[in-house]
């Protein structure tokens, strides 16, 4: 938990309410606000309390602060954080009681966030970055980003593919009769760090994981729908290409389906043909769990060719978000 009393005043506060410096203590009532704002905006997701909890990580550099009523309910948050495997990007996230909506909480949080975030990049090396993800439909937290100089970096794209008897699963049954030395195998937990080292070698300069950052966030994950693709032309097979899925139970009601969700994908480029490969056996793995559905978030960048990929692998587009940024020039930096 970062300190920053004394180097960042707290916004100002409407009538009713007082701004304070969030702890882990504030666990049950940030979750209980987290609640009541999703009830009523209603987002394809719901929070659980380990995705609470992980705002007050003792191990990651965060800050945050909470506008209290007369009775102690938080009626508003801020909260920013370097975000895991990233040496100077933060990312921010709150929110605003819909019942408290209107009075400029929301707009002074994110200024909060917007003055504390530039702070601490001033102290850090590297590409400083703050960074907000909205959702498409957010018109009003979009033209508050536009005044305070934030610009729209990515465009992300929620995708589904439903699953039913027609899914194609038969080739989990075999392996790629045009290159039989690279094939799809279960997840292997005992392979988790040489998984981290490919990853961050496909990610190349766009996030790198530490071992300790590799090893958070895993509450949800589904080892037995997981899989690597391995290249065995050696005696020592190679990581090319891996696939990690979880399963969140607490958006089956809100989707009103089963789902299960692709959280983190990686394939060397030279592999590329073999990406569908993978899919259908993460479609076979949820087919035999009995689910509905497989999510993903994918770059919207079309340029990129990722959306085309999983459109061909029978995926389309169910929602839209944005990741806005505001870069720092810290060569004319204004705090000494």
């Amino acid at each position: 938990m970062l300190d920053l009393s004394g180097k960042c005043a707290l916004p100002p506060a409407p009538p009713g309410v007082t701004w304070r410096y969030l702890t882990p203590k504030d666990a049950p009532h940030l979750n209980e606000l987290i609640r009541r704002i999703e009830h009523v905006d209603n987002p394809p997701y719901r929070s659980s309390w380990q995705d609470v909890t992980r705002f007050f990580d003792p191990e990651s550099v965060w800050a945050g602060i909470g506008a209290i009523d007369h009775q102690g309910a938080i009626r508003a948050f801020g909260h920013l954080r370097i975000r895991r495997g990233s040496a100077a990007d933060i990312v921010c996230h709150g929110g605003v009681d819909p019942t408290w909506r209107g009075r400029g909480l929301g707009r002074y949080s994110l200024m909060w966030q917007t003055e504390a975030s530039e702070i601490i990049l001033h102290t850090l090396e590297g590409q400083r970055r703050i960074c907000i993800y909205v959702e498409d439909t957010d018109e009003d937290l979009i033209q508050h980003l536009d005044v305070l100089g934030y610009v729209r970096d990515k465009t992300y794209v929620e995708l589904v593919r439903m699953l039913d008897k027609t899914s194609v699963a038969s080739a989990v049954a075999r392996q790629s009769k045009d290159d039989p030395f690279t094939v799809v195998v279960p997840w292997d937990p005992e392979l988790s760090e040489e998984v981290r080292l490919a990853a961050n070698r496909m990610a190349g300069d766009e996030v790198q994981w530490s071992s300790e950052d590799w090893k958070r966030g895993w509450e949800h994950f589904a080892e037995d729908a997981s899989f690597l693709l391995l290249d065995k032309q050696t005696d020592r097979s190679r990581i090319v290409g891996y696939v990690a899925t979880s399963i969140y139970p607490q958006d089956f009601d809100v989707l009103g389906r089963r789902q299960g969700s692709i959280d983190l994908l990686g394939i060397d480029s030279d592999y590329l043909q073999h990406f569908a490969f993978m899919m259908e056996h993460v479609v076979a793995a949820y087919m035999a769990k009995g689910f509905d559905a497989v999510g993903v978030s994918a770059d919207g960048d079309v340029e990129k060719g990722e959306l085309e990929l999983y459109r061909d692998c029978g995926f389309s587009i169910s929602s839209t978000s944005h990741l806005y940024v505001k870069s720092l020039d810290l060569v004319n930096y204004p705090f000494g």
